[in-house]
């Protein structure tokens, strides 16, 4: 019994269970997504969170393999084609490299063919992802435009108030007038 609980001890601190457990739930997550609403964008967001909720995280994870893939589909149906070929690429690259990991969740394989087959003609179709483990998927809904059109529709305020922040930061304003400016000057 000390033994089992040891080891589960390890396993749980060295990060493997908590790591398929987090990459489970965003993976679910990001399936319901793909599959029902199409939102590529809000997958890329799921995965995303779930990627750097890890304690150490880089750009070879498996996460980012799903991330690209739902950033891919999100630019080829929008016909950005040069951006849905280089991010395809890449994925497939991800998807070789994280095969072990990523074969408990999807069927490498027929992933990287549904891939190839996209890259051939770079039209944009929904695909449904060789997951191994049912999820249950009870509706499918046609993407409206706004999440078609996400990044543009989104308030981006937060964002470009933080940017001109870390900017202003960066090369901070000089509030003192130059000292070759004399002004109006009486004595």
């Amino acid at each position: 019994m000390k033994l089992i609980l040891l080891r589960t001890y390890i396993h749980l601190t060295s990060g493997g269970f908590l790591m398929h457990a987090l990459f489970k739930q965003a993976f679910s997550d990001y399936i319901i997504h793909f599959h029902v609403y199409r939102d590529y964008f809000e997958c890329h967001e799921i995965m995303e969170d779930a990627w750097k909720q890890k304690s150490q995280f880089t750009k070879q994870d498996p996460e980012v393999a799903l991330i690209m893939l739902a950033t891919a589909m999100y630019h080829l149906r929008r016909h950005n084609k040069r951006g849905t070929h280089t991010l395809l690429k890449k994925t497939i690259q991800l998807l070789k490299i994280n095969k072990t990991f990523l074969s408990e969740y999807l069927d490498i394989s027929i992933l990287i063919e549904q891939i190839t087959d996209i890259q051939k003609y770079l039209t944009y179709y929904p695909i449904t992802l060789p997951v191994i483990e049912a999820i249950d998927i009870k509706n499918y809904y046609e993407p409206t435009q706004a999440i078609i059109h996400k990044h543009k529709l989104r308030d981006r305020t937060e964002v470009i108030q933080a940017r001109n922040m870390a900017l202003h930061n960066k090369y901070p304003i000089q509030d003192t007038p130059d000292d070759t400016h004399q002004g109006d000057k009486t004595e």
